[in-house]
């Protein structure tokens, strides 16, 4: 018998608890109307106040093709008794070229070479024309055509080379599709001929920076086999070092006459004319949901103290009541 009235006794207190609760957000409606209104408010002024930014991608493919690895495979015998090896890297080619891509060495150099430091740390935002922009006064001072003191920790006064790499990296983007092979590069940055501009520059580069590197590599190889075919008196191993030295020649004939050596661009860079953020309509329903959920919270709290905000307007003022 007690078990049996003491559950209408619960159910009751429960509707009681309810009505409470629906009647101090009844009396407070204009608090949690007024804290969306301001917050909604708020979000506009907030989205307006970020700066778009704009993404240039191009597609690539890396050319590994090891055709003439595999042509002189039949002299790997006689080039071992001359003292050259032919065996093939371990190191996949295309993950050597994305890790000197997103290397520190190169990042740097290229940010040195392309004079992109300035803009790279100080640019502050573009102008009407979107095709200039101003400078960050408080890092970079153009009239003077240094860096501002304290803006950064080094003795110089200058951007640091990891500050250079890490701050170069949060606008480059690397995606590789392994179904397809093809390699999607990406700079992002307020500045769309900016982005456009560094993405022509990098791929430009980096097909540079390998190319000068392999052709050193042929170059000191030629001069190494020549040595060796002078100094070679076995018909079979002559033979050898002659094929290596035609397909050395060819492979320097095909790094001159390619401009892309190592990336192949299946689709160039563009400029970019719409923005890929912020989106600011969204930016706008969550921050105004936001404040209308925590306006909501605070009343359902202070509800079951039996306490309600009561917001008047004329004259303006804000009380907190128990009812």
């Amino acid at each position: 018998m007690d078990n049996l009235n003491k559950k209408p006794n619960n159910d009751f207190a429960d509707e009681i608890e309810l009505k409470l609760i629906f009647k101090g957000i009844w009396l407070s409606k204009s608090f949690i109307i007024l804290l969306s209104f301001l917050g909604a408010t708020f979000s506009v002024f907030y989205a307006l106040s970020i700066p778009n930014t704009y993404k240039s991608d191009a597609v690539v493919l890396i050319e590994t093709n090891n055709e003439s690895d595999s042509g002189l495979s039949q002299y790997s015998g006689l080039a071992s008794m001359a003292g050259i090896s032919l065996g093939n890297s371990s190191v996949n080619k295309k993950e050597e070229i994305l890790q000197i891509m997103l290397s520190r060495k190169f990042i740097n150099k290229f940010v040195n070479k392309r004079n992109i430091l300035i803009p790279l740390f100080a640019f502050a935002e573009l102008n009407l024309n979107k095709e200039s922009f101003t400078l960050n006064e408080e890092i970079y001072n153009k009239a003077k055509n240094n860096w501002v003191d304290g803006a950064f920790k080094t003795k110089d006064g200058a951007p640091s080379k990891q500050e250079i790499y890490d701050t170069f990296l949060d606008h480059l983007k690397v995606e590789e599709d392994f179904k397809t092979g093809f390699i999607t590069i990406s700079v992002i940055h307020q500045s769309p001929f900016l982005a456009t501009q560094w993405l022509e520059w990098l791929i430009k580069d980096i097909n540079k920076h390998i190319k000068d590197y392999d052709i050193k590599q042929s170059e000191k190889a030629l001069d190494y086999l020549e040595d060796k075919l002078i100094s070679s008196t076995i018909p079979g191993i002559n033979k050898a070092l002659v094929a290596m030295t035609q397909e050395e020649l060819r492979k320097m004939m095909l790094m001159n006459i390619r401009d892309e050596y190592i990336l192949r661009t299946i689709d160039p860079p563009i400029l970019p004319l719409k923005k890929i953020a912020p989106s600011r309509a969204s930016l706008c329903i969550i921050i105004s949901v936001l404040s209308f959920i925590l306006s909501t919270l605070v009343i359902l709290i202070l509800s079951f103290f039996r306490y309600s905000i009561l917001i008047g307007f004329i004259p303006p003022r804000i009380s907190v009541s128990k009812f």
